[in-house]
């Protein structure tokens, strides 16, 4: 218990501030999921208003959902990963809009396998090279370019509230400012989109990955 508050009351002295707008403890593993003290002190700085909101940022659908629900009630945002091709927390969707909890998303792009080209595929990931091309052929049907067709994926999720993303120039920017204004076109597409969904976690989970 000491630990965790030493280090939000050593963060609030680096801040000069009296409270904390939102903390996210990015790291989520079976030790903070089973450390009830660690939860305790979290919940006693939110009582006290100095943690105003408190998130958590997960890579496992089961550890979100031990998480959520034993200690849905601390946590006021969850960040996962999401996209096209990888679409695992669909299974949770429900269990988090009945908590109330907002989500927010990463890895719209796979961390750039779905917008790079085919031949930069590295070997171990062979086997998405035919869901790339899927993908391919339904946004140029659509008019759309892969990274917008992805983009617009995850935008269009009703239960994802944000969306992390990153960009290298203004042009980017505006690409997704764009991509903002048609999130209602896909709505026709549920079947196609459907068929892009991988189920082999190798593939959409970047942490196995040896080349990347």
């Amino acid at each position: 218990k000491n630990v965790v508050r030493q280090s939000i009351e050593t963060s609030l002295q680096c801040l000069q501030k009296a409270s904390i707008e939102l903390l996210s403890l990015h790291q989520t593993d079976e030790y903070i999921i089973h450390n009830s003290d660690f939860w305790e002190v979290i919940n006693e700085f939110k009582e006290r208003n100095i943690i105003h909101l408190f998130g958590v940022s997960v890579y496992e659908v089961e550890n979100a959902r031990e998480l959520i629900n034993e200690y849905g009630d601390f946590i006021d945002f969850i960040q996962i990963p999401y996209n096209i091709f990888d679409r695992r927390f669909d299974q949770i969707a429900s269990l988090l809009t009945e908590k109330n909890i907002d989500v927010v998303s990463r890895s719209a792009y796979l961390k750039g396998i779905i917008t790079i080209v085919e031949q930069e595929i590295p070997k171990e990931l062979s086997n998405i090279k035919k869901f790339k091309r899927k993908l391919a052929d339904l946004a140029e049907s659509l008019n759309f370019n892969v990274q917008m067709l992805a983009l617009l994926f995850v935008l269009n999720k009703e239960y994802i509230s944000t969306t992390i993303l990153g960009v290298n120039n203004t042009k980017e920017i505006e690409e997704n400012v764009q991509a903002l204004s048609k999130r209602g076109q896909l709505l026709d597409y549920e079947e196609l989109l459907r068929e892009l969904s991988i189920k082999d976690e190798f593939l959409i989970d970047p942490r196995r990955w040896k080349s990347i």
